[in-house]
C-alpha cells in the first residue's frame, strides 16, 4: 500500500491528538485518584466560577460554527464560509477573554489555599493552563484559518486546514467538556 502524502498528514495528526488525549487522561484520573483516595488531605471543596460555565458555551459555539463553516466550503460556499470563520473566531475570543480573567481568580484562589495548606487548588490551576495554553494554539491557527479564509485560500478541494482546526476545537471542547465534569464531580 502507497501512503500519499495527505494520508501521512492525516495519520500524524490523529497520532497528535491522541498523544494528547492520552496526556489528559493522565492527569484527570491523577487528580480523581489524589482527590478520592486521600480524605485525610485538609482541602475543601472546588468552586469553580460561574464563568467557566458560561466560557463553555462560547467554546462549544465557536466548534459548532467551524463544524458548520467546513460544510459550507465543501460546497464551495465562500461567503457562508467565512461569516462562520468569523463566528467562530468572535467565540474563540470570547472564550479566551473570560477565561483569563477566570484563570487569575483561581490563580488567587491558589494562594489563599497555600495559607491553609489546601493543595488541590494548584493540581485544578495546572490542567486548566495546560488546557489554555492548548486552546491558544489553537486560537492562533483558528485566526490564520480565517485570515487565508478572507484571502479565498480555500476551496471544495483544498480545505486540509480548515478541517484539521475543526477537528482540533473539537478536541479541545471534549477535554474542556471532561475536565469540567470530573472537576465538578469529583471536586
Amino acid at each position: 500500500m502507497v501512503w500519499h502524502a495527505r494520508q501521512r498528514l492525516e495519520l500524524g495528526y490523529y497520532i497528535f491528538l491522541l498523544t494528547l488525549a492520552i496526556f489528559f487522561v493522565a492527569g484527570m484520573l491523577a487528580y480523581a485518584i489524589i482527590r478520592i483516595n486521600s480524605p485525610h488531605l485538609s482541602y475543601g471543596a472546588i468552586s469553580l466560577p460561574l464563568g467557566f460555565w458560561i466560557s463553555t458555551l462560547f467554546l462549544v459555539g465557536g466548534s459548532i460554527t467551524l463544524h458548520i463553516a467546513v460544510h459550507e466550503i465543501r460546497f464551495e460556499r465562500q461567503q457562508r464560509f467565512r461569516q462562520f470563520l468569523l463566528a467562530s473566531s468572535f467565540l474563540g475570543g470570547g472564550f479566551a477573554i473570560i477565561q483569563t480573567s477566570l484563570l487569575w481568580t483561581l490563580l488567587a484562589d491558589h494562594y489563599e489555599s497555600l495559607q491553609v495548606n489546601i493543595q488541590m487548588y494548584g493540581i485544578v490551576f495546572t490542567l486548566v493552563l495546560l488546557h489554555a495554553l492548548h486552546f491558544i494554539a489553537g486560537l492562533a491557527v483558528l485566526f490564520w484559518v480565517t485570515f487565508q479564509g478572507f484571502r479565498l485560500r480555500y476551496d471544495h478541494e483544498d480545505f486540509t486546514s480548515v478541517r484539521f482546526c475543526a477537528i482540533y476545537w473539537h478536541f479541545l471542547d471534549g477535554v474542556w467538556l471532561i475536565m469540567l465534569a470530573v472537576l465538578y464531580l469529583v471536586g
